[in-house]
C-alpha cells in the first residue's frame, strides 16, 4: 500500500476509534498526527490561515510580450537549453552555425551571365546546412546579411534566462538567503549579460510576478532565523534528534510516567506585546505606547517542569534581573508558583499597573502558571510529549488555554461583590469571571 493510503487508513481508524490501528513508521506517523490536529481544529473552528506578502517595491515596467512562462511551449521541449540560438522552423541553431551559413551563401565569387553574383542554390544549402529547408530560410540569411548581425530567438533566450534564474534562486533559498523581487531582477540582468544575450529585456515587475507564479515561488513572511552552521547541518541535526528520541523512549519504559520529566528554560520580555494591532487602513506608521522601552527588550527566564503523565511541578523556577542573582530577604512578593503575563489588557484597562515591576511580574507569572496546571488542561499538556515523538498515542481532544481562560462570553459582571469593572478572565478552579484588578492586582488564589 502506498504511504498516502497508510496515512488515510490510520486517520480513518483514529476517528472511528478502532483499537487496532495500523502501526506507521515514524515519518508517516508525524504526517498523520499533523492531519489529525488540523481536522480536530476544524471541528471546533480553531483553524486560522494567515499569509503575509512582503514585496520589495520596484518601478513597474511593461512585461516582456515575447514570453509568458505560464504557457507551455509548443515548438521544442529543449527550448532554453542554450542561449543565443536562432530559430529555423522548429529547429534552434547555434549562432556560429548560422554565421557559417551566411558566409557560405554570400562568400561565393562566381557570377551569372548577366554579371550578378551567383548564389548557392537551395538544394546546395540544404545539403551543407541541414537546418535550412525552404526559401524562407534563405530569406532569413539575406536579412541577417542586410542588418549586419544575426538576431537570436527572443523566446528561447527568455526560457534560458528563466531556467538559469530558477536554478540560482533554488540554491539561494536552500542555503537560507533572503530574496526580494529586486534581487530577481538583478540576477536576471546578470544572467543576460554573462551569456552575451543582446536582446533588450527589461525584466519588469509584471514578468517577475509571472515567473514566480509559474515556478510556485512567492514572498512569505520569515518565521524563524537560524544560524548558518545549523542551517547547513540541519539534515544531521534532524537525524541526531530522531536518534535521541528513540533512545529516550527506550529508557522511559523503565520508569513510571511520574518519574519522567521534561524541562526547558524560556525567556519572556518584561513587557510583551503582539506584532499586530488595529489601525486605520492605509496608515503607514503604527505606534504603540509602552510603559518602558527597555522592558520590551529585557527579559526574565522561567523553567517549567512537566511530567510524562501531564502534570506540572508545583513550583516554577524563575530568574529575574536581581542584583547578585538573588531575591531580597524580605519586601518582595512571595509567589508559590509562576509563569507569563497579560500586558495588553493591563495597558488598556489598568494604566497604573506597571507590568515590569518585580512584584507585579511575579503575580502574573504565578497566576497563569496556576491556571495552566489545572486538571482540565491535562490533555493539552500531554500533547507536548506526543508532538515531540515521545508518546505515540494522540491525546484526546482538548480546548486550548486561551479558549478556556478567555472565552467569547468573557465580558461578564465581576464575581466580587460591588465591583463594576469589566471582567477579562475566567478562573478554571472556581469557574467565575474576574476583572483585572481583582484577579491580578489583588492576587486571586482559590486553591
Amino acid at each position: 500500500m502506498l504511504p498516502s493510503g497508510q496515512i488515510l487508513n490510520f486517520i480513518t481508524d483514529h476517528f472511528n476509534e478502532n483499537p487496532k490501528k495500523l502501526c506507521l513508521p515514524r515519518e508517516l506517523q508525524k504526517i498523520a498526527n499533523g492531519i489529525i490536529d488540523i481536522l480536530h481544529g476544524a471541528d471546533v473552528d480553531e483553524i486560522t490561515v494567515e499569509a503575509e506578502e512582503i514585496l520589495e517595491q520596484v518601478e513597474d515596467e511593461a512585461p516582456d510580450s515575447d514570453w509568458d512562462p505560464l504557457t507551455p511551449d509548443v515548438f521544442d521541449q529543449n527550448l532554453g537549453t542554450c542561449a543565443s540560438m536562432v530559430r529555423f522552423g522548429e529547429k534552434l541553431v547555434n549562432v556560429a552555425q548560422v554565421q557559417k551559413a551566411v558566409d557560405f551563401y554570400f562568400g561565393k565569387t562566381k557570377t551569372n551571365n548577366n554579371g550578378s553574383i551567383k548564389k548557392p542554390s537551395l538544394e546546395t544549402m540544404k545539403k551543407n546546412f541541414r537546418f535550412i529547408s525552404s526559401g524562407n530560410h534563405l530569406d532569413k540569411l539575406r536579412e541577417f546579411q542586410r542588418l549586419g548581425e544575426i538576431r537570436t530567438d527572443r523566446r528561447n533566450d527568455l526560457h534560458f534566462i528563466s531556467k538559469k534564474l530558477l536554478k540560482i534562486v533554488r540554491e539561494l533559498m536552500e542555503s537560507g538567503n533572503v530574496l526580494h523581487d529586486r534581487d530577481l531582477q538583478n540576477m536576471a540582468h546578470k544572467i543576460k549579460k554573462n551569456h552575451g544575450i543582446q536582446a533588450d529585456f527589461k525584466f519588469g515587475l509584471g514578468w517577475i510576478n509571472c515567473w514566480k507564479r509559474a515556478n510556485r515561488i512567492s514572498s512569505r513572511r520569515i518565521t524563524k532565523f537560524v544560524a548558518e552552521r545549523r542551517h547547513l547541518n540541519r539534515d544531521q541535526l534532524e537525524k541526531n534528534s530522531e536518534d535521541f528520541v528513540r533512545t529516550a523512549v527506550n529508557k522511559m519504559s523503565n520508569y513510571t510516567k511520574k518519574q519522567v520529566v521534561n524541562m526547558d528554560q524560556s525567556g519572556f520580555q518584561l513587557e510583551m506585546y503582539g506584532k499586530r494591532t488595529l489601525a486605520e487602513t492605509g496608515l503607514k506608521k503604527v505606534e504603540v505606547v509602552v510603559k518602558s522601552l527597555s522592558a520590551t527588550t529585557h527579559s526574565c527566564t522561567i523553567l517549567p517542569i512537566l511530567t510524562a503523565d501531564g502534570d506540572f511541578f508545583p513550583f516554577l523556577f524563575v530568574v529575574l534581573q536581581e542584583q547578585g542573582g538573588k531575591f531580597p530577604l524580605k519586601g518582595h512578593f512571595n509567589a508559590y508558583n509562576l509563569i507569563k503575563e497579560f500586558i495588553a489588557f493591563a495597558q488598556r484597562e489598568c494604566p497604573d499597573f506597571i507590568p515590569h515591576r518585580r512584584d507585579n511580574l511575579l503575580k502574573v507569572l504565578s497566576l497563569i502558571y496556576s491556571q495552566l496546571s489545572h486538571p482540565i488542561l491535562r490533555q493539552w499538556r500531554l500533547y507536548a510529549w506526543h508532538a515531540g515523538g515521545y508518546e505515540t498515542n494522540h491525546p484526546a481532544h482538548f480546548e486550548t488555554p486561551f479558549n478556556l481562560l478567555f472565552p467569547m462570553d468573557v465580558n461578564q459582571t465581576c464575581y466580587i461583590n460591588g465591583c463594576t469593572n469589566s471582567t477579562f478572565i475566567k478562573c478554571l478552579y472556581c469557574d467565575q469571571f474576574y476583572c483585572f484588578h481583582d484577579f491580578v492586582v489583588c492576587y486571586h488564589k482559590c486553591i
